[in-house]
């Protein structure tokens, strides 16, 4: 698997963050981790970005087309944007933002506060 998100992952980790209120750009890592601390469940993330696809698709916005080339290709070609993304290509894109690590360390801090308050 490559360290670079796949077009797909990029649409989906931009809806995470969307679901999330979180701006792509110019994050803290504090706001950061606030965020992937947050976060719900995959599965409940996987049929936030799939609405938010659906929704863009019947709402007529979803009009550029994503261009799958890479290297090695002779040609390219075009298609049109995805109206859902497997619970994969969520994870993935989660994983690849460095949003999954983030969510590990902001539970295990918690984890660890909360015991030493207890």
């Amino acid at each position: 698997m490559s360290d670079f998100p796949t077009s797909y992952e990029n649409i989906a980790l931009s809806l995470i963050l969307k679901v999330l209120g979180v701006s792509r750009n110019g994050q803290s890592i504090d706001g950061c981790m606030e965020a992937a601390a947050r976060a719900p469940k995959l599965t409940a993330l996987h049929a936030d970005v799939n609405r938010l696809l659906q929704e863009t698709a019947d709402s007529g916005e979803a009009k550029s087309e994503i261009c799958r080339f890479k290297a090695g290709d002779k040609r390219w070609s075009y298609e049109p944007r995805p109206t859902k993304l497997s619970l994969e290509v969520v994870r993935s894109a989660w994983v690849k933002s460095g949003m999954r690590d983030l969510q590990r360390m902001a539970r295990q801090s918690r984890r660890g506060s909360s015991t030493l308050t207890a």
